[in-house]
């Protein structure tokens, strides 16, 4: 797993997504886009690799 059983850890990551989610940083922005159920889909996607990119750093260092 990415994150250890860790309640803590859980509640960041998912303040981290929704963050992500709601402030649709570039390049996620522009996925938003894409025609039909595609851009929704894909901007979550984006979110979800830019929390865990930002939780590996945190764990790393927990």
């Amino acid at each position: 797993w990415f994150v250890p059983p860790e309640p803590l850890l859980y509640l960041i990551a998912f303040g981290l997504f929704r963050l992500f989610d709601v402030s649709k940083l570039y390049p996620v922005n522009r996925l938003q886009d894409l025609p039909g159920g595609w851009g929704i889909m894909l901007d979550d996607i984006g979110a979800g690799i830019y929390t865990l990119l930002i939780m590996q750093i945190i764990i790393y260092f927990w």
